[in-house]
């Protein structure tokens, strides 16, 4: 990714929010959101169960939501276009692999353009965010596609 660190063993130390002398550590770059999984769907009514755990709908819960935890956020936080995972969407709005735009961290203001962390109502929610879970964020797929793409190019040697 584009300004982000590199990931270092001392990651795991530092989640405490301090930033090292070289460099911001990566889980302060990244916000310490909890990454989606299919499990999420199960729970995505938040239930009380769920507040202490570490996963999507237990962050949303200790952020003060309520109601049911929204897809078209979800799919923000991974990094795909909103309305990504909705089959019955004819366009999505545009995707920002190349320039990414993440949502604001936990118990921080949301940003203008970020649909509501939770909402009710929303048709096909489950398995939207079941899609999710089971998705790979398409920012960490990118960089692997760009090499293959270089190589099948014959932009870059392979010895």
């Amino acid at each position: 990714m584009k300004m982000w660190p590199t990931p270092k063993a001392r990651d795991y130390r530092t989640a405490s929010g301090r930033e090292q002398r070289d460099s911001p550590d990566l889980n302060i770059v990244v916000k310490m959101w909890p990454t989606p999984a299919a499990q999420d769907a199960e729970n995505a009514t938040l239930p009380p169960s769920q507040i202490d755990r570490d996963t999507v709908p237990g962050s949303v819960m200790r952020q003060g939501q309520q109601d049911q935890l929204n897809p078209d956020w979800v799919e923000c936080l991974m990094g795909f276009p909103i309305g990504w995972t909705d089959v019955e969407r004819d366009e999505t709005e545009a995707h920002w692999i190349d320039d990414p735009r993440w949502p604001a961290g936990p118990g921080e203001e949301q940003y203008e353009w970020e649909p509501p962390r939770v909402a009710a109502g929303v048709k096909n929610r489950v398995p939207r965010l079941k899609a999710c879970g089971n998705a790979v964020v398409p920012a960490h797929a990118y960089p692997f596609m760009a090499a293959i793409k270089q190589i099948h190019e014959g932009r870059v040697h392979v010895g």
